[in-house]
């Protein structure tokens, strides 16, 4: 009897997600600085003021040159809708190397206090998400 090779793509695994204030990358060393890393974020009133918004990621396990998509949703309503999202290629050197890039959303703003999920998603597939609450300041 013969084994049938199945072509699946090569897993992409997300050792690390986290959301910061700042990402610096030294020059001389190419060490990564994360700022402010944070769960949750408050403000005054909703949608919330527009600011910058940090996505630090590590990838590995796999080899090339690869779609990455970085996605926004509401996970406290029935019916997630999505807030936002971008897409963006990330070139993997060796299978065991653990590439990092970090996302920016310019002037992002949250529409609503709640809870909020962030998923990477490659070849078709969630491959790690991250959950945030958005609250009043205060509360």
């Amino acid at each position: 009897m013969s084994k049938v090779k199945i072509d699946l793509p090569p897993p992409t695994v997300a050792p690390c997600m986290l959301f910061c204030d700042s990402v610096i990358v030294e020059q001389g060393t190419g060490k990564t600085t994360l700022v402010g890393t944070f769960n949750g974020v408050a403000a005054e009133s909703y949608p919330s003021p527009p600011t910058d918004f940090r996505i630090y990621v590590q990838l590995t396990s796999f080899v090339g040159d690869i779609p990455i998509r970085v996605v926004s949703l509401r996970a406290d309503l029935p019916d997630a809708g999505e807030v936002y999202s971008t897409s963006h290629l990330v070139h993997f050197r060796g299978k065991l190397i653990v590439e990092q890039f970090s996302v920016v959303w310019n002037q992002f703003q949250f529409p609503a206090p709640g809870e909020y999920v962030f998923q990477l998603w490659s070849q078709g597939q969630c491959i790690a998400e991250r959950r945030l609450t958005a609250r009043i300041k205060g509360e």
